[in-house]
């Protein structure tokens, strides 16, 4: 199953990427890509993830490491 992204998830992608890049333009460069391959996974497995049906219902969380 494929994905789809708001316009304004790229924008706030966009954003962070010149964030991190402007400090690490490799790194921006990795999370870019380590954060699409996630996309992708959840794409195809929608189901992943922690459910917290406490917050929302059907809420799935799929927390991800910071940059090292």
């Amino acid at each position: 199953m494929a994905y789809r992204l708001h316009p304004r998830a790229e924008d706030d992608i966009y954003d962070i990427m010149i964030h991190i890049g402007g400090d690490n333009p490799a790194a921006a460069l990795k999370w870019q890509a380590e954060l699409y391959e996630t996309f992708a996974m959840l794409g195809d497995f929608p189901g992943t993830g922690v459910l917290r049906t406490t917050l929302k219902r059907k809420l799935r969380l799929f927390p991800k490491g910071g940059i090292t």
